[in-house]
């Protein structure tokens, strides 16, 4: 086939034959949205047709600027250039080529009665042989993790489902988590529905939801406490650093707004500190502690040089003026106190930690996306931590809610 191929043709020709391959619909969609990606770059390129050499500046592209900036993940990098294979060989050659290649080196050898079992699911949903080798090795990891935990198929229960779930998910698989929840399903699915084990409950309702984020673990109590308390007994910290560490743990505010931060915008009666924020334009309030506005005072009486700025924090060297880089001193405390220092965990993360706890102390969402000042709830997703195992409960049927009238019936009740 010639390079001179239509964009809008390749795409649907492409798509197409994809759908011949795998029976999901949710991977059709993943499928779609790569294509769709590398057809809106050849476009903005001023190409409506296949080029080449504008595909290699796409997968460059890729590599180097991510999304929106934010680097795409091994793993999903990893799905656009095989995307980016399959458009290009159907292309360049007229040959759709959806081939998975195979690794020398596999990955949790099962028994063969398990493979057995692997073989059975996988002709029950249907998958399509290149789907089912893609998936293989996600099968052997769920029954590898049984067989470890000394378990034939037939004594699995849901607490060893949930136990995957919420243990070996989150401390093996590096990258999204979606084929392997896709493989859970089914593997449930199968085993509640051919009486194998003691599997009662309905996995089917655990998806993973919406687009890729990059999560980032926030500070626990107990690490702030000891990022504190180092600060609080070092002469390597003055007065003006640990006000802002213990400002930021208290309020949940930027580093733009705290560096931002102006005199008038402190209710010292009150214990209130009121904002414009600068990201999204928005007004928020917020309560002071007694600790957080000892601390600002001690700065202000006793190390703020003196100077017109109203802005509350200066610099410390030179002439002072009011901060503009940002605040390096908490990854310096963390070392210093024992803390483990965790890729993109930085003064930010101070934010996610302040809403984190008002969630487990039961705070309404509603109250935290006011206090955070987001425009919407959907915004503090990513700032939110959840307990696994409580969230996963929640996705399970109502049988231990204590309803006994109209709403849900025991069986022998009914």
């Amino acid at each position: 086939m010639e390079n001179g191929i239509k964009i809008n043709v390749l795409a649907n020709e492409i798509l197409e034959r994809i759908r011949d391959q795998v029976n999901s619909q949710e991977t059709v969609e993943e499928y779609k949205t790569v294509v769709f990606k590398i057809c809106k770059f050849l476009s903005e390129s001023g190409c409506d047709e296949y080029d080449p050499v504008i595909m290699k500046r796409f997968l460059y592209d890729m590599e180097s600027k991510g999304h929106k900036g934010v680097p795409y993940c091994a793993g999903y990098l990893r799905f656009i250039k095989r995307v980016a294979f399959i458009v290009s060989n159907y292309a360049e050659n007229g040959i759709f080529d959806f081939s998975y290649k195979k690794t020398n080196k596999p990955q949790y050898t099962i028994n063969e009665h398990h493979q057995k079992l692997v073989d059975d699911i996988a002709k029950e949903n249907k998958l399509s042989e290149s789907v089912q080798n893609d998936l293989n090795h996600v099968f052997r990891h769920v029954f590898w993790f049984f067989e470890n935990k000394g378990l034939a198929a037939v004594q699995i229960t849901d607490d060893d489902l949930l136990e995957f779930i919420t243990e070996e998910i989150p401390r093996t698989v590096k990258y999204t988590t979606d084929r392997t929840m896709r493989v859970v399903r089914m593997t449930a699915s199968y085993l509640k529905t051919h009486n194998i084990g003691d599997v009662k409950k309905d996995f089917s309702l655990l998806k993973v939801r919406g687009h890729r984020e990059n999560i980032i673990n926030p500070f626990s109590t107990d690490e702030v406490n000891s990022i504190l308390n180092t600060m609080e007994n070092s002469d390597n910290y003055d007065i003006r650093d640990l006000a802002i560490v213990l400002l930021a743990y208290d309020t949940g505010l930027r580093w733009c707004d705290i560096k931002d931060l102006k005199f008038e915008d402190i209710d010292w009666k009150n214990g209130l500190v009121s904002i414009m924020q600068k990201k999204t334009k928005k007004p928020v309030t917020l309560p002071l502690s007694g600790k957080t506005m000892n601390a600002i005072a001690d700065y202000i009486l006793k190390e703020r040089p003196k100077s017109d700025f109203r802005e509350v924090f200066l610099t410390k060297k030179g002439l002072p003026k009011p901060l503009k880089r940002g605040f390096r001193i908490l990854e310096k405390a963390s070392r210093e106190s024992g803390v483990d220092i965790i890729k993109r965990r930085k003064f930010h993360s101070l934010r996610r930690t302040y809403a984190t706890e008002m969630s487990g102390a039961d705070i309404p969402l509603e109250t935290i996306s006011q206090m955070l000042g987001h425009k919407s709830v959907k915004e503090d997703k990513p700032y939110l931590t959840y307990n696994r195992e409580k969230i996963s409960f929640l996705t399970f049927d109502f049988s231990l809610v204590p309803l006994n009238s109209k709403f849900y019936l025991d069986k022998e009740d009914a």
